[in-house]
């Protein structure tokens, strides 16, 4: 049996806190249902290219299990994987997505779902090794595009072993990173910020899979 561990919410409160708004520019997307979650075993990097004064962050996962009504765990079988990527600035603001889908997932040999990627948010977490991003795509095809009626798509990602320091314009990377991937409807960016974000997290953290 795969366990996420349970995140407290001390840990959320002292999060929300303590950060400096150097340290605070999530996006704070809303997820929805579906929801795609991807275990632990994920990782990310990020490469600073100070001559073309961006830099490309990546991330790979293995997708573990659907949930259409937010309680059911249906588990996605072999053949499966996860990848996205894009640039962005030497700040963290997103830039440009890549060449062909920016994000890719498969399950059960099937294609999931594809999209460009369209906003990015990040919050390291000072004096820890974790990292928090999100980030907003344009659905573009697979199987579950059509539950996103809206066209609209958003993710969460934890990573629990990250060099990240806030700095954009160095290499840094992590592992011990999951991802929740969901439908997003669009709110103010204030509302996001102030809620979706930090709750999305606290069920990210909260789920068990069997």
């Amino acid at each position: 049996m795969l366990t996420i561990r349970k995140f407290t919410m001390m840990l959320v409160a002292v999060l929300f806190l303590s950060l400096s708004p150097a340290h605070a520019a999530l996006l704070g997307v809303d997820l929805l249902l579906p929801d795609i979650l991807s275990d632990q075993t994920g990782f990310y990097t990020y490469s600073w290219d100070g001559n073309a004064n961006e830099g490309l962050f990546t991330a790979r996962a293995v997708p573990l299990t659907i949930t259409y009504d937010g309680a059911t765990m249906t588990n996605i079988g072999d053949v499966r994987g996860y990848d996205v990527a894009f640039y962005v600035d030497g700040t963290g603001n997103f830039l440009r997505g890549i060449g062909g889908a920016d994000l890719v997932i498969i399950g059960d040999g099937n294609l999931l779902l594809t999209g460009e990627v369209t906003g990015f948010g990040w919050q390291d977490i000072p004096s820890t090794k974790l990292a928090l991003f999100d980030f907003t795509f344009d659905v573009t095809g697979g199987d579950l595009a059509a539950f996103y009626t809206a066209g609209l798509g958003g993710d969460i990602a934890l990573s629990e072993n990250s060099s990240f320091d806030g700095n954009w314009m160095v290499n840094h990377g992590g592992n011990k990173t999951k991802h929740d991937t969901a439908p997003v409807v669009p709110v103010p960016g204030a509302v996001w910020l102030l809620g979706g974000g930090l709750v999305g997290l606290v069920g990210l953290r909260r789920r068990k899979i069997s």
